[in-house]
């Protein structure tokens, strides 16, 4: 049976052969790191390896498992361009196991010394790293690497800004941050008024909380905290 092709397969204009399809559902579906070095030494060989959606499929099977990380981090040192999908997604599988220490060192090791340009997703990943280890001398170089790149007016990225400074007791600045922004949404101000209440200044969260324009759950959770 023909693996049903994904997006990124049916934007080349490649005609896939019927063992190519066969490999490709093989790698989707392997159990276990014994099987999958059997798949990768075939996708090597039929020079598979480097195209895109193979390269993605294999390091995010991966990153999925921390024993298998490590494996991912060493395909991608095989990848002839590499992109920051990729880099995102073997930094997550290292943050959400706390193995700081190794996100860290692909971030700057791998992805930096490779001229791996960020993406949308990556800094709110950075800044997570930072606030997660509390290295605000790493946060404040990620910041700065957020203005270089453009990234400083993204919505998803000053919210991640507003937390890690909140975390690490900044709470002024987070909310010059704030302040400073043209567009907000409800994650900014439940992000603001979460920082407030975390660093103990309930009188404000609770003005910021009256001027919010709408709340959901969260907001009220910030709030039932002061009580």
């Amino acid at each position: 049976m023909a693996v049903r092709l994904k997006h990124a397969w049916t934007c080349s204009s490649r005609q896939w052969s019927k063992s190519e399809e066969q490999l490709l559902s093989a790698l989707q579906s392997c159990d276990g790191i014994k099987q999958f070095n059997q798949v990768h030494t075939q996708l090597i060989l039929h020079n598979l390896f480097q195209h895109p959606f193979v390269a993605t499929t294999a390091i995010k099977k991966l990153s999925s498992n921390p024993r298998t990380t490590p494996r991912a981090t060493s395909l991608f040192d095989q990848l002839h361009h590499p992109d920051a999908f990729l880099c995102n997604t073997i930094i997550r599988s290292y943050v959400r196991t706390s193995n700081f220490n190794a996100a860290f060192h692909f971030y700057y090791h791998k992805m930096i010394a490779r001229w791996v340009p960020p993406n949308h997703y990556t800094f709110p990943l950075i800044l997570k790293l930072c606030s997660d280890c509390g290295s605000q001398r790493e946060g404040e170089k990620a910041h700065d690497r957020v203005i270089k790149f453009g990234f400083d007016s993204d919505l998803f990225v000053l919210n991640s800004l507003i937390r890690m400074y909140s975390v690490f007791g900044r709470i002024d600045y987070a909310r010059t941050l704030f302040d400073a922004s043209y567009v907000l949404d409800l994650v900014s101000y439940n992000t603001m008024i979460d920082g407030y209440v975390k660093n103990g200044e309930i009188g404000v969260a609770r003005k910021l909380f009256d001027e919010m324009p709408q709340r959901d759950v969260f907001s009220w959770n910030c709030m039932i905290k002061c009580i």
